[in-house]
Formats: structure tokens, C-alpha cells, sequence
């Protein structure tokens, strides 16, 4: 099976915070099982891997057939975890296996829970402004992203929209800034980004409602 690799020898604290995550769908027709170990029950749903992803290495999360939302929510959570620390589920350090030129986390058994079972399946996304291949039921499409990190003048700005959009809003501004003390340069641009997305939100429901392919956009500082 080869020697076990701790992410940290081979990607350093900034590299992984750089990887993109990617989720896709197993194409082996291989499917969710649940499996007994030492009295407990586990859920097998996905796999976790790092590996080359067009010109650029990403945490890529493999559904298996028949996961759920909740599935998809338990590996993006560990897909965040080996960004900043190398490694998921507060488990080993020392768990990567090289596997066919990719990375292959050892062990991604999960918990077996009940809100697995009433959790609704994934969804293949079919919004040409989303970068997103998958969905999970309570998840958004994203047609924009601006980050601008800075002390006391950071924030973040999506133009989202709802996977499920029960009530029929249609693409929004979500803004979000713990707090802003920013000089008169960083207020500028501040507006500046508000207002391209506020056309990027307009063009993104012209775009719904004639579905016109479009191709989304990441801002990040």
C-alpha cells in the first residue's frame, strides 16, 4: 500500500490554503454502504483526494452514488480542515497515501447518523454562471466572489443564489464583513466592488431567465 505522507512535508501552511476544492461523481457506479467496525456503524460515501485538476492541484471529494447533502457538508468540513492543518477529521497527520500520481486520504469513513436518512440527495448543477459541478439540497450557486483580506477593512461579496430558490428571489448580494475601518481608499474600492456586483447580480438574472451560458468570475486580493 506504500508509506503513509504527512501533507505538511509537501505542501506548505499557504499551499494548502490554496488548493480549490472540486467535488465530483464517482464514475465506477461504486455506491454508498455502511460499514460495522468494533460495534459502530460508518457511513462509506465519498473519497478524499488531492490531485492534479487542469493546470492546478485541488482537494478533490469523489461522491459516491446515493450520497446525501449531509455527505457532501461532512467532506467540504474536512476538505476546509486539510487546508489549514493538512489533515481531516481531527484525524493523523500521517495519513496520505500517492495513489496513481494523486494523494488518497487513507480513511474516510464518517459516523453513521439518522439525519443522513432523511437528508436529501445530491444534485447535479445545471446554472451555467456556477462553477459548482454539485449541489447539496441547502447549498447556493455562485456567480461571484470578491475577498479582499485586510486589517479592519476586509470583507467578502457573492452573488448567490439559492439551489432550491422557493421563493423565486432569483440571484442576491451576500455581504459579509466582520468589521470595517477602512481609510478613504479602502472605502472606494469597497463601493467599487458593491457595484460591480450589483451589475454582476442584474446580468446573472438576465442570464436566469434567458439561460444564456455565461462564465463565472472570482475576485480575490
Amino acid at each position: 500500500m506504500g508509506n503513509l505522507i504527512d501533507l505538511r512535508d509537501v505542501y506548505t501552511a499557504d499551499e494548502r490554503h490554496g488548493l480549490p476544492i472540486v467535488v465530483t461523481m464517482t464514475t465506477t457506479g461504486q455506491r454508498v454502504s455502511i460499514v460495522e467496525r468494533d460495534g459502530k456503524r460508518y457511513r462509506d460515501a465519498a473519497r478524499l483526494s488531492i490531485k492534479r485538476v487542469g493546470d492546478v492541484d485541488a482537494i478533490v471529494i469523489e461522491l459516491l452514488e446515493g450520497a446525501v447533502t449531509t455527505d457532501l457538508e461532512d467532506f467540504r468540513a474536512a476538505a476546509r480542515e486539510v487546508r489549514s492543518c493538512g489533515h481531516p477529521w481531527r484525524g493523523p497527520a500521517i495519513g496520505w497515501r500517492a495513489v496513481d500520481g494523486a494523494l488518497d486520504y487513507r480513511n474516510t469513513l464518517t459516523r453513521h447518523e439518522r439525519i443522513h436518512e432523511s437528508s436529501p440527495a445530491v444534485q447535479r448543477c445545471d446554472v451555467d454562471v456556477c462553477p459548482e459541478s454539485w449541489h447539496g439540497g441547502d447549498d447556493k450557486h455562485v456567480a461571484l466572489t470578491i475577498l479582499r483580506e485586510a486589517p479592519a477593512a476586509g470583507y467578502s461579496i457573492e452573488v448567490a443564489m439559492d439551489v432550491n430558490d422557493e421563493d423565486g428571489r432569483g440571484w442576491y448580494v451576500d455581504v459579509y464583513a466582520d468589521e470595517f475601518y477602512g481609510t478613504a481608499a479602502d472605502t472606494a474600492r469597497f463601493a467599487a466592488d458593491l457595484q460591480h456586483a450589483a451589475e454582476a447580480c442584474a446580468h446573472a438574472n438576465a442570464l436566469y431567465r434567458d439561460t444564456t451560458p455565461h462564465v463565472p468570475i472570482e475576485i480575490a486580493s
